[in-house]
């Protein structure tokens, strides 16, 4: 009997199963069962399984039931005593992915569910992780989630196999009604989600008493936990399900209907406060409802890529503007850190929508429509960063312009320290300290401070601009600024392509002006990184090259192209291929003084063709001038000493 029986319900799935299949066999661990359950499939699916058929891979045929009914008719065709489930879309991310789960459960001998994610694994009992699904802390999904036998044989899942979408979840929270231990993590990806389809771009065309029926469902599951917490929060999910799906969508909302009048008279006994209150207070008028789906929406058609700047004269005096791109999974988190700031200035909140497929217009909609300071920009197809934020200055008019990234937080008092320093120093920029989040562990820590990088305070832009070039302890990004709208309205901002770098391109064309910078010692920003990096690969060098390429070519372009600003901007190279070595250090650690691990990747790098259009800006004790592998090594290797338990580690760990 094989330890693990993965179990995939295919319907109409002929495109996306032969991938699906394959990402199992491709599998190092190789002690498992494949089972695909074809849902009543109207199309040839069946018979590419059939292709495939070995001892170990093996297809079942029922009448279309639903995802959930064929997940659990997958298991009880098998007897393995772990079970994973794997839609017929995705497929698991690498070749280990099995491996990882198999060592999690090893550690964690305790263990019944092992939800995979790239954090480090960390144990938690059933009632937190019902706490954290509601919270949205945790990934809720079933796929890609290790269940014991047991568990899933446990739960009552009749009440809810008729569901075709949401069924996930409702699961899951059934599950954690049975004794169980649940471990979150799996030290990396393991598995890989069709971004394509999403059950919250489907709801919304859903009927309503399929939403209703799903709150009323989730609230009985909910129930029991038998956890207070779990219960308010349930409350609280449906409450904002039923507005976000239902009346920003236009539902015609039955306020009668008893799952209704049960979750607004709630309201009392679980306190809504704040944005929720708004919320049930909508849901209760209908006059109010029917201005909700058209509140502070604006859909852009427009082609200029040119931000000319302007606004009315009665204007915000911060607009703080948030590009955003399939993002639904932390939109609400950033929105809720603007919404929260301390400061006596009036700000404004405006997203713009990069042709997202998943349900990040519909999230923030719902807060456009109870909060008059947020504003949403509907665009077309995705085209990057720089174009999302010509348009949000082209949609924004506050005297001055904080962004924020879709997955970062502002601390409550980013505002009020931002706009104090301005008044004050009469800077054009104001620069504020930022705190990095590990996306894997979840700390926190202070780590831009810019006020420990310049003797005087303002600093000139010149000045700035170098420490910018150099990539030398100042961030590149836009992110952590407050910049003048007066300063943008005269920097000639253009969209750029979308291209790895588009922060600094940004920078250059505003400092090549001159103007005043004001640093503040307050950590203001919380940026999240882990997941999804460039650390150790072939493309990160190369994208480091070809930025430098572009900076040099836009430096020449404004007129910036100085001796100084060209040497800074490959001295910037050169730190960016030491801080590279670093993490390859960190991720040999602890055996980073083995020099031959990492210096035949120095020595390609340092062999690129494209370098001899760059080297002839540095001096010649350059290290990248000379192709010196030895002293490129010896400097990463600094860089990972004096960093090992900072920077690097939470991006590597």
């Amino acid at each position: 009997m094989q330890t693990f029986s993965i179990i995939v319900p295919a319907r109409n799935a002929e495109s996306t199963i032969a991938r699906c299949i394959e990402g199992v066999t491709a599998q190092t661990f190789t002690d498992w069962n494949l089972t695909i359950v074809d849902d009543g499939s109207d199309d040839s699916t069946s018979a590419v399984v059939s292709s495939y058929s070995t001892e170990k891979i093996r297809l079942v045929r029922q009448k279309n039931a639903g995802p959930l009914s064929a997940r659990l008719r997958g298991v009880a065709e098998t007897a393995s005593e772990w079970v994973l489930f794997i839609d017929a879309d995705d497929l698991l991310a690498s070749p280990d992915a099995l491996s990882r789960l198999f060592a999690t459960a090893e550690r964690f001998p305790e263990a019944d569910v092992i939800v995979g994610a790239e954090n480090e694994p960390y144990a938690i009992d059933k009632a937190g992780f019902a706490r954290a699904m509601l919270r949205g802390d945790v990934r809720h999904e079933m796929w890609g989630t290790l269940f014991r036998r047991g568990v899933v044989e446990a739960v009552d899942a009749d009440d809810i196999l008729s569901f075709r979408y949401g069924e996930d979840f409702l699961f899951m929270l059934k599950a954690m009604s049975r004794e169980c231990g649940v471990v979150v993590g799996t030290a990396a990806a393991v598995y890989s989600y069709n971004r394509s389809r999403s059950e919250e771009m489907v709801w919304p065309d859903a009927p309503f008493d399929e939403k209703v029926r799903f709150v009323s469902a989730l609230r009985k599951a909910a129930a029991g936990v038998a956890d207070d917490e779990v219960g308010r929060l349930a409350w609280l999910y449906s409450l904002r399900f039923l507005y976000r799906f239902a009346v920003v969508t236009g539902d015609v909302f039955k306020l009668s209907h008893p799952v209704v009048a049960s979750l607004l008279s709630d309201s009392r006994r679980f306190a809504a406060v704040g944005h929720d209150r708004k919320i049930v207070t909508l849901l209760r008028h209908r006059s109010l409802r029917r201005v909700v789906a058209k509140r502070h929406i604006i859909i852009y058609k427009g082609d200029n890529n040119t931000y000319k700047g302007g606004g009315p004269a009665d204007c915000p005096e911060v607009s703080i503007l948030i590009p955003a791109h399939n993002a639904a999974a932390t939109i609400e988190r950033a929105l809720r850190s603007a919404l929260a700031q301390v400061a006596d200035c009036r700000h404004e909140i405006v997203v713009y929508d990069d042709g997202s497929t998943d349900s990040t217009a519909e999230v923030v909609r719902s807060y456009a429509a109870v909060d008059s300071r947020v504003s949403l920009v509907v665009g077309g197809e995705n085209r990057g960063l720089s174009f999302a934020r010509m348009m949000l200055l082209s949609h924004s008019h506050g005297k001055w312009i904080l962004f924020l990234d879709a997955d970062d937080l502002l601390e409550r008092e980013a505002v009020a320290r931002l706009s104090d320093a301005a008044a004050s120093s009469g800077a054009e920029i104001v620069m504020m300290a930022s705190k990095l989040r590990s996306r894997r562990f979840g700390f926190s820590f202070r780590y831009f401070i810019p006020t420990t990088k310049f003797a005087e305070n303002p600093v000139h832009s010149a000045a700035m601009l170098t420490k910018f070039l150099q990539k030398s302890g100042v961030t590149l990004n836009v992110w952590d600024k407050m910049y003048s709208r007066e300063l943008l309205d005269n920097a000639c901002l253009e969209a750029e392509e979308k291209f790895y770098g588009e922060d600094l391109m940004f920078n250059l064309r505003v400092f090549r002006r001159d103007f005043d910078v004001a640093l503040i010692d307050f950590a203001g920003y919380r940026w999240t990184t882990g997941g999804g990096s460039w650390i150790d690969s072939d493309e990160k060098w190369d994208a480091d090259i070809d930025l430098a390429l572009r900076v040099v070519a836009r430096l020449h372009q404004l007129g910036m192209a100085t001796g100084e600003n060209l040497r800074a901007a490959v001295e910037g190279l050169e730190n960016s291929l030491a801080v590279s070595v670093a993490e390859r250090i960190a991720r040999a650690f602890p055996s980073f003084r083995q020099k031959s691990r990492h210096l035949p990747w120095i020595e390609a790098c340092l062999g690129d063709s494209r370098l001899d259009d760059l080297l002839g800006f540095l001096p010649d004790h350059s290290a990248l001038k000379r192709r010196d592998s030895d002293a490129i090594f010896s400097r990463g290797r600094s860089i990972f000493r004096k960093s090992r338990f900072g920077y690097l580690l939470s991006r590597l760990m």
